[in-house]
């Protein structure tokens, strides 16, 4: 963050917020909590070797951590400000660079909003691929399951409970109560809900019937968020050894394509990059939801590449041009004090 506050041009303002905790940058050309255009993106990443941090080039992809989940667009902003310095006092627009975005956003995107810091259009490059947009991103619970046993020898079962076969069983009933698709489900777009078992633990020593097992489920949704909700509670108050922990949730994030922000990037994309765009639902979330939640029109698009979180990840370079000069032109036109 330190590294960035010194790359920017000097003539505009900074604010440093949640430097104890979670860094967040806001920065604009004007002295304003609401700039026309606001460029947003985060900085943190998911955990990787080391060799991840140490970008690659093979022909037109550029290799490494974050080269796509997205430290791109903020190569982008910096480059974009430096270009047009000259003319930042004649435009009205912000950056905004956070640090939690992987672990749900609170202290970043979404404190800055609570606290009164409200663009006309965000620009977020964090879903979609290759230029298609972003029209509606999946929903999502995080519920830890912790189930209870009763702890014996492992040669005498019928002393015991085994928490595992417990924790196990409810997995399988969450699973079923909520009606998910078996894949292969025939949807290309997978537009439904789905459910993975991120994490589970349980047991210690071989000879020893466990009396305690968690897991945590990841759920994305697109439609039923009451039904789950239903399906959670009554398993819980079906059993007296099981608790249900919902540890974070984010709602659909809903983004209407027509407004006049949408159509105006798409225009100028269009004269660098000549085939036509669509709009799709995302698996994935972003902080997104928090600018859509307040009606902020918000443009979530990004250049080809692809492997985010993964050993490969990757972007292409020809493309980040492209999105660089669209990014341009559209603050350039649009941002106008």
């Amino acid at each position: 963050m330190s590294w960035v506050v010194r790359v920017l041009p000097k003539n505009l303002r900074v604010r440093r917020l949640g430097f104890f905790t979670h860094p967040t940058l806001f920065v604009t050309t004007h002295v304003t909590k609401r700039p026309k255009i606001l460029l947003a993106a985060h900085i943190d990443v998911v955990p990787g070797a080391v060799s991840l941090f140490r970008p690659k080039i093979i022909g037109d992809k550029l290799f490494g951590r974050g080269a796509f989940d997205m430290k791109f667009a903020i190569a982008s902003y910096l480059t974009l400000a430096n270009e047009i310095k000259s003319e930042l006092q004649h435009l009205n627009f912000g950056l905004l660079i956070t640090s939690d975005e992987e672990i749900g956003g609170a202290n970043g995107s979404e404190m800055i909003l609570r606290k009164g810091f409200l663009p006309k259009v965000c620009i977020l490059p964090d879903g979609a691929n290759n230029f298609d947009f972003e029209r509606r991103a999946k929903g999502f619970f995080t519920i830890k399951i912790e189930c209870q046993g009763k702890s014996a020898h492992g040669s005498r079962t019928w002393e015991g409970n085994n928490a595992i076969e417990r924790l196990v069983g409810i997995l399988e009933l969450l699973k079923k109560n909520l009606s998910l698709k078996e894949e292969p489900c025939g949807d290309p777009q997978h537009n439904h809900n789905t459910l993975n078992i991120s994490a589970i633990c349980g047991g210690g020593t071989v000879n020893q019937i466990p009396d305690y097992a968690t897991a945590t489920v990841d759920i994305r949704f697109i439609s039923h968020r009451e039904k789950i909700e239903k399906a959670v509670r009554s398993l819980e108050n079906k059993y007296e050894w099981l608790k249900l922990k919902k540890t974070r949730q984010g709602p659909v994030s809903e983004i209407n394509p027509n407004n006049y922000y949408h159509q105006e990037f798409l225009r100028i994309l269009k004269t660098h990059f000549r085939q036509k765009a669509r709009f799709i639902v995302s698996h994935g979330t972003s902080d997104a939801r928090f600018f859509t939640a307040q009606n902020i029109p918000t443009i979530v698009t990004r250049p080809m590449g692809g492997g985010h979180h993964g050993e490969k990840e990757w972007i292409s370079l020809t493309s980040l041009n492209i999105f660089h000069r669209t990014l341009k032109e559209f603050v350039v036109k649009i941002g106008k004090y």
